[in-house]
């Protein structure tokens, strides 16, 4: 029997029905009806010209050799979209979409109630098809794809073909009509080390801040410290000074450090540099959210406020990544609520200056314009790549 396509176990960004379009559909798509091929074309007058010929000289063979002729094309008409009619396609995995980078778009194909195997051939608008053999396996095709802009983007027009018999005669069956592919915003190089060391600053030009006495030990710090030597511990750690100073063995102590906290909120504004800020919380977002012992907070503004954090030990990265990519310019308010950090530093992207919400006062607020991101230090942008 045919398997239901599995979901990549990457990054879920279909987990929630609210984000996402559908992901997977049962049932076909439409058929478009059933055309001749070139040989079909051939075929079809070799068969009336020979038909003719016999009626006309009255030769019995001749008349026998084109009523198969015409019956092997009406049987390539019957049998061509037999197979096709349960064959189905979904998309499985677009999570690696960046807007301005060329990526690939993995599609399933899969046969109903799986069976013999029917080679057809799958094409996009614009594309060279992908000929694929389907049976008791699910089949994978990558589509490259080269979006513009992130957020929702309809999905191409495809058609899944397959030929009689002969040859003769393809029937098309349109398929991923509704489906659309979430694109992420492009994401730059983000260096961790500088960018804690800017965030502790105290004055910045085109940077705002309130101040706050536990920043630091928001952030993060290690600690040292001294205690006696116990079994088992190695002699890499002896303290050999404070050994000698006081005649007891002495080993060094490392603490655990803090766990680093951080907030970023994003107001979308529609402008070009609106669009940069927009990368830089996504550059923020993957390259602190994959850290360990870090805590992350996602505000967004606008017509889809959306307030997300770590939860635990998991920061739900691929769904930071979502909301960045579907936000838009608007007045919508998100306002953090239960398990929220207190006292995290705050990274403000917005292009005009304002205030933060009252969940988030006594906290370090630094404010970044898009004037501000040519002198940031640790931050690389990504390169846009013309299609």
């Amino acid at each position: 029997m045919g398997k239901w396509p599995k979901r990549s176990s990457g990054r879920l960004l279909r987990k929630r029905s609210c984000l996402f379009e559908k992901a997977r559909r049962r049932g076909g798509g439409v058929m478009a009806g059933r055309n001749l091929t070139m040989a079909g074309l051939i075929w079809l007058m070799v068969f009336l010209l020979l038909f003719t010929l016999a009626i006309a000289k009255g030769i019995g063979l001749l008349l026998l050799f084109s009523c198969w002729l015409g019956a092997a094309l009406a049987w390539n008409f019957l049998k061509c979209p037999l197979g096709l009619s349960r064959a189905h396609a979904a998309i499985n995995d677009d999570d690696t979409l960046e807007a301005g980078l060329p990526g690939r778009v993995c599609v399933q194909v899969w046969l109903d109630g799986g069976g013999d195997p029917v080679p057809v051939r799958l094409s996009i608008d614009g594309q060279p098809g992908h000929n694929v053999v389907l049976g008791n396996a699910n089949q994978e095709v990558w589509i490259p794809m080269h979006p513009l802009r992130r957020g929702w983007t309809q999905f191409p027009e495809a058609w899944l073909g397959a030929s009689g018999p002969y040859g003769l005669v393809e029937a098309r069956l349109n398929v991923l009509a509704n489906d659309r592919i979430l694109v992420l915003p492009r994401q730059g190089k983000i260096e961790i080390s500088e960018f804690m060391g800017w965030l502790r600053q105290r004055r910045d030009s085109g940077a705002t801040e309130v101040e706050s006495s536990n920043v630091l030990s928001a952030v993060g710090e290690e600690f040292h410290g001294l205690r006696a030597w116990r079994a088992g511990d190695s002699p890499r750690l002896v303290h050999w000074r404070t050994t000698a100073r006081t005649g007891v063995k002495m080993v060094r102590e490392h603490e655990q450090p803090k766990e680093e906290a951080l907030v970023v909120l994003i107001e979308p504004n529609e402008s070009n540099s609106g669009e940069k800020l927009v990368n830089l919380a996504a550059s923020l977002v993957s390259a602190w959210g994959r850290g360990g012992l870090r805590w992350l907070g996602l505000v967004v503004m606008g017509s889809r406020p959306v307030v997300l954090h770590t939860q635990g030990a998991t920061t739900p990265v691929a769904e930071m990544l979502a909301a960045l990519a579907a936000c838009g310019a608007g007045d919508g308010v998100a306002v953090p609520g239960s398990g929220w950090r207190r006292g995290a530093p705050v990274v403000r992207l917005a292009v005009h200056p304002g205030e933060i919400s009252n969940e988030l006062h006594g906290s370090l607020c630094r404010w970044v314009s898009p004037a501000d991101l040519a002198r940031l230090r640790w931050y690389e942008p990504g390169r846009e790549v013309q299609p």
